[in-house]
């Protein structure tokens, strides 16, 4: 019943939760988060990959800066320098050297000839035949200064050599480019080949993504990453999905591939390679510091890192990464068909209903507060467990709605239970904060639910105990009713903390007398032994209630009697609209106020019916008193005394006075009167061994008397 009623309220904040992680999402709001968690994942992951043995990339590094100076001046270098580089590459024969430095213009053109520099720089280029240059497409804003340039055709030899060709475009990228940086025209017509450099940063400035072709005018261009692999592979571009001959990537709707980056790279600095070529060329071909064949059959970038240069860019794995590996991770991710694949709303939205559903039932079913925070820990354990799992798959899902679906129905169902259950324990509290210790009130409240259900009625197996003041009356009648307060206050109070102590519910003051019961509000196995132990410690405390009310200077010992019994009772919030009481009603019940009565028969101090007896399992010594007849009870109920409630003598004579009680009552039970007698001297004195003791001699007496007449009349 309690889960049914809860089934609405789940469904309605799974609802609200999944629309408002949708409509987050739709916005844009959870970007950052998503990209802090991709980051987090490389960071976690990548760190140790290595990018490809066919990729190398050379640096334009500090040092080269200054090794360099002496023979090549300052930065930018003259083009020349480059040729020697090319001569280098030629005794290596690399698949592909591919520049990422834009040489848009020619430094020293005049008439329309080359510069002695440039024409070096192009002639190396077309000898060598296996360089590919840098050229940018980008979108630029309209001013009065650029109007005339943007939207300009390139240049239509450009087109044919390096345009996309073999390729099934079904649904290109989008493309808003209407500016474009190239070449000059005598270095393309000496390339091999054009790659497209411009790379776009996120809106937090990290480089993650990049379109693996660019649009311009109706022509698709490679990026300098994927322009080694598009010369005589068909293409295939369809949306999302975008093929290369065997290798097929999975791009976002804008066109855009999330590079799986790596934290290795296999580098080298430009200067060692200018330092080994002029080696070379000297004829020291032994202490070379680079050997050409290292770069044989390999697609070679080179590019910047030193500062000066600024091309250093802020990603994953570093805020100062040399631009050129973006490029080299896109050519490793091609070569080792090593593509990140994007999972994919619809997978992301599922995961985070699964979430979402798992939070709620978690969250709402334990009865126990400090219980429901679990299930959205653990929630977000595996969600954050799962997502690395898949990452090293390659697999990558945004990261934000899962946490957010976990973290609003988290919210969500906290703020409905404050709201509605708050109420309730409130009451709860109020009504069992006058029974019970604060311990077991906040075990109460955990379960508030239930003990909702209990006030309106239930039938528990409880233990009951009453406990009574002897000579109450009379000394309230010759004492003040100041006096009469005071003593009162210092005894129930002191006799109530024991029953708190004890785990037990007080159910009310009866004048000087005190109702408590155990087993109920909170179930506990052994509610028999808890009351016979308390009682046992009520009786002791009475030492300190005496200490403290002659103290107050009043003349008065007190002494009470405590009866127990165990058994079914009806438990409630019984009374009328005005004024409710917490109570427990039924046979036993009265059998435990009898009991407490019958103390004064008999000189004892806890009187305990057999029901009780028999759950204590022998772990208390208690001998048994007498058979009683009860109202409503068709047998009569055995008695027993709790032997620790008095004296000073050891557990083990207690349990041997207990045992001899026995066996005394046994012989009384079935009319070996003589045989109790023997039994009944053994025992300590008290009084229940003279009742005893003078009804065996009457019974002995009497039968003495039957058994005369009965010879006369014979």
């Amino acid at each position: 019943m309690r889960d049914r009623k809860r089934l609405i309220p789940s469904l309605f904040i799974c609802t609200v939760t999944m629309l408002a992680v949708w409509g987050i999402d739709t916005v844009g709001l959870f970007t950052p988060l998503n990209n802090s968690l991709y980051d987090s994942a490389v960071r976690r992951v990548r760190l140790q990959k290595s990018a490809s043995d066919e990729v190398a990339v050379v640096l334009i590094d500090e040092a080269s800066l200054r090794a360099m100076n002496s023979f090549a001046g300052r930065w930018p270098w003259p083009r020349a320098v480059y040729a020697g580089l090319f001569e280098f590459f030629r005794l290596a024969k690399p698949k592909m050297v591919l520049l990422d430095i834009l040489f848009t213009e020619t430094q020293g053109a005049s008439g329309g000839a080359l510069d002695p520099n440039d024409e070096a720089f192009v002639r190396a280029t077309a000898e060598a035949g296996f360089v590919c240059n840098a050229a940018q497409l980008l979108r630029d804003t309209e001013d009065e200064q650029n109007k005339s340039l943007l939207n300009k055709p390139l240049p239509a030899d450009f087109v044919t050599r390096f345009a996309l060709k073999n390729a099934d475009v079904k649904a290109p990228p989008p493309s808003l480019n209407n500016n474009f940086y190239i070449p000059f025209r005598q270095l393309y017509e000496a390339g091999k080949c054009v790659g497209i450099v411009e790379f776009s940063p996120d809106a937090d400035g990290v480089y993650r993504r990049t379109k693996p072709f660019r649009e311009y005018r109706g022509s698709l261009f490679p990026v300098l990453g994927i322009a080694p692999f598009t010369n005589g592979l068909p293409v295939t571009i369809d949306g999302t999905k975008l093929e290369i001959g065997p290798r097929r990537i999975v791009t976002d709707s804008q066109g855009n591939y999330i590079l799986n980056v790596y934290g290795k790279y296999n580098t080298y600095s430009i200067s060692g390679i200018f330092s080994s070529y002029r080696k070379i060329i000297s004829g020291d071909v032994e202490n070379i510091m680079v050997d050409p064949a290292e770069f044989t059959g390999k697609i070679v970038y080179i590019g910047a890192s030193a500062v000066g240069v600024e091309d250093l860019k802020a990603t994953a794995v570093s805020a100062r990464t040399p631009g050129v590996y973006l490029h080299a991770t896109l050519a490793s991710n091609f070569i080792l068909n090593d593509f990140l694949v994007p999972a994919g709303k619809g997978r992301t939205f599922a995961a985070a209903l699964i979430l979402a559903i798992i939070t709620i039932a978690g969250t709402m079913l334990p009865k126990r507060p400090s219980l429901k925070l679990i299930a959205p820990f653990v929630a977000c354990i595996v969600w954050g467990a799962f997502y690395l799992y898949r990452f090293q798959h390659n697999h990558v899902y945004d990261g934000a709605p899962p946490f957010a679906a976990i973290l609003f129905s988290t919210l969500s169902v906290l703020g409905w239970l404050f709201v509605t259950e708050g109420r309730e324990k409130i009451k709860v509290r109020k009504v069992f904060s006058q029974y019970v210790s604060p311990e077991v009130l906040e075990i109460v409240l955990d379960d508030f639910e239930g003990m909702g259900t209990k006030l309106s009625g239930a039938k528990e197996d409880i233990t009951v105990l009453f406990a009574d003041i002897r000579g109450f009356t009379s000394f309230s009648d010759r004492e003040s009713p100041e006096t009469v307060v005071k003593m009162l206050n210092s005894y129930l109070s002191r006799l109530t903390d024991v029953i708190f102590e004890g785990k037990g519910t007080v159910d009310k003051y009866i004048g000087d007398a005190i109702m408590a019961f155990w087993g109920a509000p909170i179930r506990i196995d052994n509610h028999p032994l808890r009351a016979v132990e308390t009682a046992c410690k009520m009786i002791r405390e009475l030492d300190e209630v005496n200490r403290e009310i002659r103290e107050m200077g009043i003349d008065y010992k007190i002494r009470i009697g405590i009866g127990i019994n165990s058994g079914p009772a009806v438990l409630g919030n019984i009374g009328s609209a005005r004024k409710l009481s917490y109570t427990v009603i039924g046979d036993t019940v009265n059998l435990a106020s009898r009991l407490e009565s019958l103390n004064k028969n008999f000189g004892t101090s806890i009187l305990i019916s057999e029901n009780t007896f028999r759950r204590l399992e022998g772990g208390v010594p208690c001998r048994i008193i007498d058979k009683v007849t009860v109202r409503g009870k068709k047998e009569d109920v055995r008695i027993f005394e709790v032997c620790p409630a008095f004296g000073d003598k050891s557990r083990e004579h207690q349990f041997w006075n207990a045992e001899t009680s026995g066996k005394a009552f046994e012989c009384y039970e079935r009319g070996d009167y003589n045989g109790a007698l023997e039994f009944y001297r053994r025992i300590d004195d008290d009084m229940v061994k003279d009742i005893f003791l003078k009804r065996c001699e009457n019974r002995l007496s009497a039968s003495g008397v039957s058994e005369r007449a009965t010879n006369r009349n014979d």
